[in-house]
């Protein structure tokens, strides 16, 4: 987005969110706190591109107001254009918690609840950006999540309360009346859900394969001892595995500089050794995300498996069944 049209967007929107308008002097204000400083000359040329993009720019009279001093107003500004960005409504949020005033409180919930859910704004932010910009296409897969059913699923992790869904296996079975201990969202190449189920054991679901999801009117404590953040790190990718491996993976030299600019795990380590080439030490569960990210084709010819004999084993296994694709 050009910074002229980013200056219009945020015009326009100023302008629709007071309900007496702006004076000319008040947009210039706005404009010195996002550090620009236009002249009048300058809001009166942007004020006629709105009105030739088509917006209602309708010019008021205050009676308090001197009477020579005209007052700018939107009405019919574009819905998509006042959606709350993920750090605003995040910031609404704190902010919603550390205020005291009843009327205050419930006008910023209900701004907030009239905005899509944050998790369905995280999923969709990216793509939206890339099929806004000219000059770039849709380049990963997006999932389809239901906004109903985040939007229970949103409340109940807040509210610590029981859910029940449906889940459509990876064999298109679908499961019925599935109970779980909601407790987080994570989000990798697709959106899943982190919960406790009856065994009191953590499962992940993926958030596109959830069906009819419900609140119980049942509710749970967190243990104290689970912690969420604790426990996303602890996988590479979405997927925890049975046990927690120590890998120790060889790059070659012609990709090592690369390699080094990404940051895989947070339990990472590299060490560089004499001729160029590097060693990566990640501690973690789980295989399956671990080996598609070694089979990414910018490493293909340039990486090897020293550690462990697990991690060898399963990729032998992967390969043998990629096989299968191409008899």
């Amino acid at each position: 987005m050009s910074k002229k049209l980013k200056e219009l967007i945020l015009l326009a929107i100023d302008l629709q969110s007071s309900s007496i308008g702006l004076t000319k002097e008040e947009i210039i204000e706005k404009c010195l706190e996002r550090g620009i400083s236009p002249s009048k000359r300058t809001i009166e040329r942007w004020l006629k591109q709105l009105y030739q993009l088509g917006l209602n720019v309708e010019k008021l009279r205050v009676d308090t107001d001197h009477h020579n001093i005209n007052r700018y107003t939107i009405k019919n500004l574009p819905n998509s254009l006042m959606n709350l960005s993920t750090i605003e409504r995040s910031s609404l949020e704190r902010l919603l918690l550390r205020l005291t005033d009843k009327t205050e409180k419930n006008a910023i919930s209900k701004i907030i609840a009239s905005q899509k859910s944050l998790s369905k704004a995280i999923l969709n932010d990216l793509v939206e950006l890339i099929e806004n910009t000219y000059y770039a296409g849709l380049i990963s897969p997006k999932i389809i999540v239901d906004d109903k059913n985040m939007v229970v699923i949103e409340n109940a992790i807040k509210g610590l309360e029981i859910i029940r869904f449906d889940y459509e296996n990876d064999d298109k079975k679908t499961s019925k009346n599935i109970e779980v201990k909601p407790l987080g969202l994570l989000f990798g190449r697709f959106g899943y859900l982190i919960c406790i189920n009856y065994k009191e054991h953590p499962m992940t679901y993926r958030l596109d394969l959830i069906k009819n999801v419900k609140l119980m009117g049942k509710y749970f404590e967190r243990d104290k001892n689970f912690n969420f953040k604790d426990y996303a790190k602890k996988s590479f990718g979405v997927y925890q595995g049975d046990k927690i491996i120590k890998a120790k993976i060889w790059f070659d030299k012609l990709i090592a500089k690369r390699v080094q600019k990404i940051n895989f795990h947070p339990s990472q380590s590299i060490t560089k050794n004499k001729d160029g080439s590097i060693i990566l030490t990640l501690i973690c569960g789980g295989y399956r995300e671990l080996i598609w990210e070694i089979f990414h084709p910018d490493y293909l010819g340039n990486v090897k498996i020293l550690e462990p004999k697990k991690l060898k084993y399963e990729i032998k296994k992967y390969l043998t069944e990629l096989k299968k694709i191409t008899p």
